[in-house]
């Protein structure tokens, strides 16, 4: 009996509370309805005397002009003023109210009336009582009232404009719906309620009595339910005690662990990337990321995106998580996310634990770009070095052939003038020994040891110097240089720096190929080294001859040696620097001169 009088009084709560609802909204509804209501009715008032004071003042003006009819312009005004959005006159109203009265009279009005305005007027006539507001169309209201106009009445229909009473007239009803079914709402979702908001206690207190905690004893069933959750949340505490101490002593194992790989990670100057077997990333060192050109938190990244699909990393990390082995070391091209090309040694495992069950996969990977380069310089040194220590000597013997050619021609040439014979062939044969003669000598002054005579010398000075003389030479008007950067002190071979910079910039005087141009000059320092970068947007070089510029006797011209750029190369390379060339067809030449600082900049300038 006692449990009985808490469960009732605890659900007679729960229902009082929900019946407050319910009659709060309904008493909302209905409040809603009248404010509506009394809104709806003032507004109706006042368009009415609106409309009635607009009769009146008709009423007036055509007694005042005792005419059937109003002029335009007064018509005008009188809308205005009075805020009409028509006004009609009709010039007599049915003899009687019989409806065969009333369809002769509607029948002289059509005949009188212009066809446009025609339907709508007798629309409002039939509609209408006299001097009743009455609904139009859309948001339109009007009213028809008879005028006295001397011993006859005629009828005039004026018409206004209310969005606001429209509206509150198009949703009374829709409110009264809306309210109703809210209503209705209330008391289905309060009948709902009543039999599911009780389900939860009376679980939670039968679970408590197979736990053997019996919870009837409390005056409240509410109570009851705090109670028992109190008492869980007790037992659940000191439980959490007891594991916090078994965590603290397991997390602090596995903190210095996870710390001891971090550093050892940190520590390797080789990138380290972990993947587990879903390919996500697990770990990567500092190392991995600056190789790569990545940066910002990547665990849980899949490999796809730190790789190219169609990379060799990519497919080989893809077969080792398919289990199909691991690959030993190679060395391979790949494009980093700096957009650089890097040649990378790669060597990619799968990682098993002690019972040979697959974990993930590691990559282990070192940047040999510029190990590669320096093997390449290294071996394209030692074949130019072999092939001018050969071409030197041929060169030599060609020489003589040259010259003994060169004296036979001389000796026809006499005879031949002596004779009073034609020697134009002998003088192209002359002429062509010649040609070959100095092409041999520039050969072997680029075969020939190179002295470096190092002096202090300023950069932008000597480059300014160079410049002056190109502003006088009539072939390069069309072609303007500029310089730009910073003041560098090197010490260097001034002569053979200027060869190589003439030799640059008449390269990129030629590449306009008679257009006009500009050629940019900078000035600048990187980490230690001075920079020359003489860029054009010439005709450019394609990428299959680019790796041929510094190959002698290659060129691109009928009339090129073929020894400008390689003679340039050899002189950088003597002063400890290097050259480098990016090119595009189209869209011109970049060529940058490295050199070893050896004083501090002065200024900088633009």
């Amino acid at each position: 009996m006692h449990s009985g009088r808490s469960k009732y009084r605890f659900e007679s709560e729960v229902h009082l509370g929900l019946l407050s609802i319910v009659l709060v909204l309904l008493l909302l509804s209905l409040a809603s309805n009248f404010v509506l209501f009394k809104a709806r009715v003032k507004l109706q008032d006042e368009t009415t005397e609106q409309l009635r004071s607009a009769v009146v003042v008709v009423t007036r003006v055509l007694q005042e002009y005792e005419s059937r009819s109003l002029p335009i312009e007064l018509k005008r005004d009188l809308m205005r003023q009075h805020r009409l959005s028509g006004l009609q006159l009709v010039p007599s109203e049915p003899a009687a109210n019989d409806p065969q009265s009333r369809a002769f009279w509607l029948g002289e009005i059509l005949a009188q009336m212009p066809a446009s305005q025609a339907p709508d007027i007798v629309d409002r006539l039939l509609r209408a009582e006299p001097n009743r507001l009455t609904r139009g169309d859309e948001n339109q209201f009007f009213m028809v009232a008879p005028v006295p106009f001397g011993q006859e009445r005629i009828l005039a229909i004026v018409a206004t404009r209310n969005p606001d009473l429209a509206f509150l007239q198009a949703g009374n009803q829709i409110i009264l719906w809306v309210g109703a079914g809210v209503t209705l709402l209330a008391a289905i979702g309060y009948l709902t309620l009543s039999r599911f908001i009780f389900r939860p206690f009376r679980r939670i207190k039968a679970a408590a009595a197979l736990a053997g905690h019996d919870v009837g004893e409390i005056n409240h069933e509410a109570d009851s339910v705090v109670e028992e959750f109190k008492r869980v949340i007790r037992e659940l505490k000191a439980k959490e005690a007891e594991l916090v101490q078994l965590n603290a002593a397991i997390q602090s194992r596995a903190d210095s662990l996870e710390q001891y790989n971090e550093y050892l990670l940190s520590s390797i100057e080789s990138g380290i990337v972990s993947l587990d077997l879903d390919g996500r990333v697990k770990a990567i060192n500092g190392a991995a990321l600056e190789i790569l050109g990545l940066g910002g938190e990547l665990s849980g990244t899949l490999y796809t995106e730190l790789f190219l699909d169609d990379s060799y990393i990519s497919r080989a990390v893809k077969l080792a998580l398919q289990g199909v082995g691991q690959t030993g070391y190679r060395e391979i091209a790949y494009r980093s996310g700096a957009d650089r090309e890097l040649v990378l040694g790669v060597a990619i495992s799968t990682v098993r634990d002690a019972a040979d069950q697959s974990l993930g996969v590691s990559i282990l990977m070192n940047d040999l770009t510029e190990v590669t380069d320096l093997r390449a310089q290294i071996e394209q040194k030692n074949r130019l070095a072999a092939l001018g220590e050969m071409a030197a000597g041929l060169a030599h013997q060609i020489r003589n052939s040259v010259g003994a050619i060169g004296g036979f021609g001389n000796l026809i040439k006499r005879r031949f003038t002596r004779e009073n014979q034609p020697t134009e062939l002998v003088e192209s044969l002359l002429k062509e020994t010649r040609e070959a003669e100095d092409l041999v000598s520039k050969f072997l002054a680029f075969a020939r040891p190179l002295s470096v005579q190092p002096q202090t010398i300023s950069l932008r000075e000597m480059l300014s110097e160079i410049l002056r003389g190109y502003e006088v030479r009539d072939d390069c008007r069309h072609i303007s240089i500029g310089m730009r950067g910073e003041d560098i002190v090197i010490n260097g071979d001034p002569l053979l720096l200027k060869q190589v910079l003439v030799n640059l910039i008449d390269n990129s005087i030629i590449a306009y190929d008679g257009r006009q141009g500009r050629i940019e000059i900078g000035l600048a320092t990187y980490k230690g080294t001075a920079e020359i970068r003489i860029q054009d947007h010439g005709c450019g070089i394609p990428a299959d001859r680019l790796d041929k510029v510094f190959t002698p006797f290659y060129s691109s011209r009928p009339s090129g040696t073929g020894l400008g750029l390689p003679l340039a190369s050899r002189i950088v390379d003597l002063h400890g620097g290097g050259l480098t060339i990016e090119s595009a067809p189209g869209h011109g030449t970049t060529v940058t001169i490295h050199l070893p600082i050896t004083a501090s900049i002065l200024h900088t300038s633009h």
